[in-house]
C-alpha cells in the first residue's frame, strides 16, 4: 500500500547524534505516530520533546474534546508521551488575533485537560505585524510565547494575480 507512512531506519543514527535538533512531523494522526513508535527506544534513550501541533480549524481539533482524543490516540500508537502542545490555529491569508485567541483558548483547554503546557503559539508573520501589540498582549497573558513563521509556498488560490 503507498499510503502506508515510513520513515528510512537512517534516522536512528540522526536522532541518536546530540549535536543537532531533530524534526519529524509524522502527521498528527495515529498512523503516522505508529511509525515514529518504531523508534521509541532510540528517542527515549536520547530524550526527546513530542509537540502535538493544533489548528482548531482543521477536522477532529475543533474543540479540547477532539485534541485531548488525538494526542491520546497519537500517545498510544507511538507508544511516547505527547509533552506539549503548539497553537497554530490559523486559515492562512484570512487569519486575525481573533482566530489565533480563540485557537489558543481551545488549545489551552486540551493542555489542561492533558496536564502538558502549550509550549508556544504560531504566528504568521502577515498577522503578527498588522496587530503586533494586540498579539503580544494577548499572548503575555496566557504566558505563551510567540513563534513567529513567514510563509514561502502559498496555496494556488492565494497566488493567483489579481487582474
Amino acid at each position: 500500500d503507498a499510503d502506508i507512512p515510513a520513515l528510512s531506519p537512517a534516522i536512528y543514527g540522526v536522532i541518536e547524534d546530540q549535536s543537532q535538533d531533530v524534526v519529524i512531523d509524522v502527521g498528527g494522526d495515529d498512523d503516522g505516530a505508529r511509525v515514529l513508535g518504531r523508534f521509541r527506544n532510540v528517542l527515549e534513550r536520547a530524550g526527546y520533546e513530542m509537540l502535538y501541533v493544533v489548528n482548531t480549524r482543521r477536522p477532529f481539533s475543533s474543540t479540547p474534546e477532539e485534541i485531548v482524543n488525538m494526542v491520546v490516540a497519537v500517545e498510544q500508537a507511538s507508544r511516547l508521551k505527547c509533552t506539549a502542545l503548539v497553537s497554530n490555529t490559523n486559515l492562512g491569508s484570512e487569519s486575525s488575533v481573533e482566530l489565533v485567541k480563540e485557537g489558543l483558548d481551545i488549545t489551552q483547554q486540551a493542555a489542561e485537560t492533558l496536564r502538558i503546557p502549550v509550549r508556544f503559539a504560531v504566528i504568521e508573520k502577515g498577522v503578527a505585524d498588522s496587530s503586533r501589540a494586540d498579539l503580544v498582549n494577548m499572548l503575555r497573558t496566557y504566558g505563551v510565547p510567540a513563534f513567529e513563521m513567514e510563509r514561502t509556498i502559498l496555496p494556488p488560490w492565494e497566488g493567483i494575480a489579481q487582474s
